[in-house]
């Protein structure tokens, strides 16, 4: 196995990661991995799972968003997960789709898992270029997210509406970048981030039927089932699809996402 560390350019400043390739060619193509939310392409899913991937035969790209971990410092800019902010999750997805094409590589697979699984779904809608989709434990995003996971005890907590207002009142006040200290995971945000998940989160749900065509693959989604995020998917309405295949597969395994 082959591994590159790699700097992909953005509008402000670069995203880290490693690049994965088998000593032979990689004639299976190339796999994006979207890490979740606070989360790298050095710990968890991307490092574990990068390596078995290149033993099947593809090449492989982990990569950090700008909102990775919980907090980062370069160059003196603010940055890290407690600032990540909606629009550059999704164009930082585009800016290493863009980076594997420049290796060569088009039309990759794409795996996100938690946060980045949500960020798939909106990349491969988006997309005409991805040719199969794989969701680990990705939730479901939506506007609704934040009071959802603060009513199962992460984030604001029983302080939903609280944090929710002094958040807002904050970015209106031109001080979005001030941290909150939240009761639950993640710990510590942003106002302007907290306020960006309330009113722009995308929803898996919205893109559902144009991530369906686009992908002409198959969709797996590997779902934990103590996930407080999961929804039932037996209660959800099928994904529109086109006249090629796009199964999906519902993993379920223990412990909480």
């Amino acid at each position: 196995m082959r591994l590159e560390l790699v700097s992909i350019e953005t509008d402000t400043y670069p995203l880290d990661g490693a690049f994965y390739r088998p000593e032979a060619d990689a004639g299976k193509g190339a796999i994006l991995i979207m890490h979740g939310n606070c989360g790298n392409f050095y710990t968890g899913v991307p490092r574990h799972l990068a390596p078995l991937l290149v033993q099947l035969g593809y090449a492989v790209l982990a990569f950090n968003r700008r909102g990775h971990d919980i907090l980062a410092s370069t160059a003196g800019e603010r940055m890290g997960g407690a600032y990540q902010r909606i629009h550059e999750m999704i164009e930082d997805n585009q800016h290493a789709e863009c980076w594997l094409v420049t290796q060569g590589f088009e039309r990759p697979i794409v795996i996100g898992h938690s946060n980045g699984g949500m960020l798939a779904v909106k990349h491969c809608a988006g997309s005409a270029s991805v040719r199969a989709l794989v969701l680990l434990s990705a939730h479901m995003g939506g506007k609704n997210l934040f009071r959802t996971i603060s009513e199962a005890g992460l984030m604001a907590g029983k302080r939903f509406d609280k944090f929710s207002a002094r958040a807002r009142e904050l970015v209106a006040a031109g001080a979005g970048s001030e941290l909150m200290q939240v009761p639950g995971w993640w710990w510590i945000i942003s106002a302007q981030t907290f306020v960006d998940y309330l009113d722009v989160c995308p929803d898996i749900w919205s893109w559902r039927h144009k991530c369906a065509a686009r992908c002409c693959s198959c969709a797996v989604i590997a779902r934990r089932s103590m996930s407080i995020l999961a929804r039932p998917l037996s209660s959800a309405p099928p994904a529109r699809r086109n006249s090629r295949s796009c199964p999906t597969a519902i993993i379920s395994t223990t412990g909480a996402s």
